[in-house]
């Protein structure tokens, strides 16, 4: 029996999920990813879904758009985070959050509300060159085999910055508040 319980252990422990504290940031099977829940209320699926073809989609340099049934994905490149903005500084802001980001972003929407998942983030070191090299956010953050965010200060910091760029980045200016039940 305590085998058997071991193993169940084991194997739950493969495919479990950790959640940053301080952002939306979740590591699930080893890989980081990001995803905030938007309350827009009076807004029906349809609707948003049109909003975000014709006035969103226009502000990201993206490719790879689709649209199926109730999700829009897209590729996003080259985008750049304004690390400024929250706090950080040239100096003061570990360098991974100062290069330049491609991730794939996945938008479901539900009537009143929407759902991004940002994921496969990449952070490209166009800007360092031999400084650091280029590579996947778990990379990055994690510990323990990806399965736990690192406790660095400044990663966490920059965790932070790159949670508040995203939040904003996605969030439409349609009454929005932020609910987290799906």
């Amino acid at each position: 029996m305590k085998k058997f319980l071991l193993l169940l252990f084991i194997g739950f422990s493969g495919i479990s999920q950790t959640k940053h504290t301080d952002t939306d940031f979740y590591i699930e099977n080893g890989k980081v990813y990001w995803q905030h829940i938007y309350n827009v209320p009076g807004k029906t699926s349809e609707e948003l879904i049109k909003y975000f073809e014709k006035e969103v989609m226009i502000n990201f340099k993206q490719d790879n758009f689709q649209i199926i049934d109730n999700t829009i994905s897209f590729t996003v490149n080259d985008d750049k985070i304004n690390y400024k903005k929250y706090g950080g500084t040239n100096m003061g802001t570990v360098m991974f959050v100062q290069d330049y980001y491609r991730y794939l972003a996945v938008i479901d929407f539900k009537n009143e509300k929407y759902r991004v998942t940002i994921k496969e983030i990449f952070i490209d070191n166009k800007f360092f060159g031999m400084a650091h090299s280029s590579g996947y956010m778990e990379e990055y953050i994690t510990k323990k085999k990806q399965t736990l965010f690192t406790t660095n200060g400044l990663a966490t910091e920059g965790l932070i910055y790159i949670h508040k760029y995203f939040s904003e980045k996605f969030e439409r200016n349609l009454n929005e508040s932020i609910k987290k039940d799906w």
